[in-house]
Order: structure tokens, then C-alpha cells, then sequence
């Protein structure tokens, strides 16, 4: 359900940030700040892919460790 939030919030930042790159970049005829719209967006999916991702271990690892009654098995 985390992952669900996380992506739904990152669509409606998107949409506003890209529309103010836009506008920003044709007030001022310059594609810098589009560019550093983009990197702001890409930067907020990776951590949010990150987040998911960590989220998802650990609830894997705690799965594990309910199946096979020790807490912190690896498994390797």
C-alpha cells in the first residue's frame, strides 16, 4: 500500500513541476530550467524506487524469518 501512495504522489509533483518548467522556460527563453526540472523528477523516482524497493526487502525478510522461526536467516 506504501508503494501505492509513493506513486500516486509522485504523479500530481510531476505534472505541476513539469508544467512550471514549462512556463518558467518560456518566460525566461532558457532550457536550464526545464533541464533542472527534469533532474529534480528523476531524482524523486529513484528514491521513491528506492523506498519501495527497501520496503519490499524487509518485508521479504521478515516473511523468511516467520516461515523458518529464525529472525535474521539469510539463507546463503
Amino acid at each position: 500500500m506504501r508503494s501505492v501512495w509513493i506513486c500516486s504522489r509522485n504523479d500530481p509533483v510531476a505534472n505541476v513541476s513539469v508544467l512550471f518548467a514549462a512556463v518558467a522556460v518560456w518566460i525566461t527563453v532558457s532550457p536550464w530550467l526545464d533541464t533542472v526540472v527534469g533532474a529534480v523528477i528523476c531524482t524523486l523516482f529513484f528514491r521513491s524506487a528506492y523506498l519501495v524497493a527497501r520496503d519490499a526487502r524487509s518485508e521479504f525478510e521478515m516473511d523468511r524469518a516467520r516461515r523458518t522461526g529464525v529472525p535474521g536467516t539469510t539463507g546463503a
